[in-house]
């Protein structure tokens, strides 16, 4: 996901918004046996007094393996 921060680089009080659901599918990490669900991130990046701050969402629902005992 890229932004186009262009429109509010020199503006403070400038915001934009982002909602996306990016596609995790063949996502393989060592705890991660399988997504439930869509992933959603969502959240603005504003320009407050020139300094750019991002503040977001990301949600998941997975079904995990324990490292510990190998059990869901």
């Amino acid at each position: 996901m890229q932004l186009d921060l262009r429109e509010i680089i020199n503006i403070p009080g400038g915001e934009v918004k982002f909602d996306y659901s990016p596609d995790l599918s063949g996502l393989e990490t060592g705890s991660v046996k399988e997504i439930m669900s869509g992933a959603r991130a969502a959240g603005s990046v504003r320009n407050i007094a020139g300094v750019l701050y991002l503040e977001g969402e990301l949600t998941v629902d997975t079904l995990c393996v324990c490292a510990r005992c190998l059990k869901e």
